[in-house]
C-alpha cells in the first residue's frame, strides 16, 4: 500500500492532531463526559474531545497558529500514510496459521491486504494492511478479523474502522477483550494444545495513522496439582455501567483485585462495565494471568458445554458463579438435576450472599443465597468439600462502618480430590508392579457462569 503526501494526508494529520489534543487551545479543552469510552461489540459509543476557546486580542493565539504551520510544513516535507499496519510477533515454538476476513460494509480488496498466511517460530511480520481513507465510506463500519491458529488453539485479532469525511476512526480488540481505542497494553492468555500462550497487544502512534502490534509469547506450563486440593472463589462484583447503576464502580474495582488474591481460581460475575473491568483485570493479572470467555448461566447450555469438552470421568469438574437461584427455593433441585451437580458437603459463614439488611449496595429488599461452586457428579468425586461465605469490605468507611465491595458476598469453596488410601492389605496385594497405585495428578476443569439470564429464575 503506497505512502502518500498529498492534501488529504495533510488534512488527515491535522485532524488527528486536533482530536488527540496535541496542542493547547486559547481558553481550555475538556472532554465530553462519557460513561464508557470503549465500546462493546454490540454497540459503539463515540465521544470526541471538545474544545472551547474565548475570543481575545491577546497574542497568545499566535503559538497555536505557528504550531499548525509547522505541522503543515512537516507533513508536506515527509511522507504520511493513510494506512494501518498490523504486525504479529511469534515468540513461541509453534508455527502459526493466519486467515483474515472482512466483515460489515464490504470493502474492495484493493483497499486492504492480508500479507501472510503462516508464520514460523520466532518470526515477526506485517500480516495485514488497512487503508484508513480511500474507500472507507463516511458513516459506515468496516470489520477485519484475523484468526490466528497455533498448537490446536486459536484467537481472533479484530479491528473496526468507522468512516469519516476524511480518514477514519479505529477500534481494536483480540480474543475475549472488548473494543478499545486507547494505546494501553492489553494482555490475555489462552491454551494452545498442551502449551499456554500469552497475547500482549497495543496501538503504536506514528506520523500517520496508528499501527497495531500483537505479541504471542509462550509461557511455562501450569504446575500440576500435587495435593489434589483446589480452592475456588465465586464473586458477583456488580460492576454495572454507571447509567444502569452508580455505585463507586472504579473505586471498588481497584480494591477488589487485591482482596480476591489467594485462591487457585476466581469466577467473577457482572463485570459489565468496560473501564472498571480493565482496572480489575490489571489488578489481578499477576496472580491470575489466565482468563476464559464468559459463560451465561443457561443451565442446559452449561451442561451441553461440559459434555462437549469430553472430559474424562476421573477428572474433577467444578461449576460456579451467581446462579440467581436461592438455596431455599424449590428451583435448586431443578438446577442441580440439569447440571448433574452437587453442593459441597458443608457450608459455613454468613447465611446469605445477597443481604439487603447488612449490605448498603443492595437495591432490592431481599435476603438470599445465590452464589455457588458445585461439583459435577459425572466426573471425579471429591473426598472432602466445604464452602464458606466471604464478606469483602472497602478500606473506606461511611462513618464508623466499612463499605461493601459489592452487593453480593463471595463464596469460597475448597475441594479435595486426593485418592483414598486403600487398606494396607490391598497395597501389599498390588505388589511392586504399581498396578494398585493412582495415576499422575491432572488439572482441574473449571467452568464459570455470569449472572445475565437463567432458565430457572430472574436476575438481580
Amino acid at each position: 500500500m503506497p505512502h502518500r503526501a498529498d492534501l488529504n494526508s495533510v488534512k488527515r494529520l491535522l485532524i488527528e492532531i486536533l482530536t488527540r489534543r496535541h496542542f493547547s487551545c486559547v481558553g481550555h479543552c475538556h472532554s465530553r463526559s462519557s460513561n464508557d469510552r470503549n465500546s462493546n461489540r454490540k454497540g459503539i459509543s463515540m465521544n470526541t474531545p471538545e474544545c472551547s476557546t474565548t475570543r481575545s486580542k491577546h497574542p497568545g493565539l499566535k503559538p497555536v497558529l505557528f504550531f499548525g504551520a509547522v505541522v503543515v510544513a512537516l507533513a508536506l516535507s515527509a511522507p504520511a500514510t493513510a494506512a494501518t499496519y498490523v504486525t504479529v510477533h511469534n515468540r513461541t515454538t509453534l508455527e502459526m496459521q493466519l486467515w483474515t476476513q472482512q466483515l460489515g460494509t464490504p470493502l474492495d480488496r484493493s483497499r486492504w491486504r492480508q500479507t501472510r498466511t503462516s508464520m514460523k517460530p520466532g518470526e515477526k511480520a506485517v500480516v495485514l494492511e488497512l487503508n484508513r481513507d480511500t474507500g472507507i465510506t463516511e458513516g459506515k463500519r468496516f470489520f477485519f478479523v484475523t484468526t490466528v491458529s497455533l498448537g490446536g488453539g486459536s484467537v481472533d485479532l479484530v479491528q473496526q474502522l468507522y468512516g469519516l469525511s476524511i480518514d477514519s476512526v479505529m477500534w481494536h480488540s483480540a480474543g475475549t477483550d472488548d473494543w478499545t481505542s486507547d494505546r494501553e497494553r492489553h494482555v490475555q492468555s489462552f491454551k494452545a494444545g498442551s502449551r499456554y500462550v500469552t497475547l500482549c497487544y497495543w496501538r503504536v502512534g506514528t506520523v500517520g495513522s496508528d499501527d497495531l502490534e500483537y505479541y504471542f509469547i509462550e509461557r511455562a506450563p501450569l504446575p500440576q496439582l500435587t495435593d489434589r486440593s483446589f480452592q475456588v472463589l465465586a464473586y458477583n462484583v456488580a460492576l454495572l455501567p454507571p447509567l444502569a447503576k452508580s455505585s463507586r464502580q472504579m473505586e471498588r474495582a481497584a480494591e477488589i483485585g487485591p482482596a480476591i488474591s489467594g485462591s487457585d481460581a476466581v469466577i467473577l460475575s457482572e463485570t459489565f462495565y468496560n473501564e472498571a473491568r480493565k482496572v480489575l483485570v490489571r489488578g489481578t493479572a499477576a496472580q491470575y494471568p489466565y482468563r476464559t470467555r464468559v459463560v451465561d448461566n443457561q443451565m442446559r447450555e452449561i451442561r451441553r458445554l461440559i459434555e462437549s469438552q469430553r472430559i474424562g470421568p476421573d477428572e474433577p469438574v467444578l461449576v460456579g458463579g451467581d446462579m440467581n437461584i436461592d438455596i431455599n427455593s424449590s428451583e435448586v433441585k431443578d438446577m442441580l438435576s440439569i447440571l448433574k451437580a452437587r453442593m459441597p458437603a458443608s457450608r459455613s459463614g454468613h447465611r446469605y450472599t445477597f443481604d439487603s439488611k447488612i449490605n448498603e449496595l443492595c437495591t432490592e429488599d431481599a435476603r438470599e443465597y445465590l452464589d455457588y461452586v458445585l461439583w459435577s457428579t459425572t466426573h471425579a468425586r471429591p473426598n472432602r468439600s466445604t464452602v464458606r461465605t466471604v464478606i469483602f469490605k472497602s478500606a473506606k468507611k461511611n462513618g464508623s462502618r466499612a463499605l461493601d465491595l459489592s452487593d453480593h458476598f463471595a463464596v469460597e469453596a475448597r475441594y479435595d480430590f486426593s485418592p483414598v488410601e486403600p487398606p494396607k492389605a490391598e497395597q501389599q496385594a498390588a505388589g511392586p508392579s504399581g498396578s494398585g497405585t493412582s495415576r499422575a495428578p491432572q488439572q482441574v476443569s473449571l467452568l464459570g457462569v455470569s449472572s445475565q439470564t437463567s432458565d430457572l429464575a430472574a436476575t438481580h
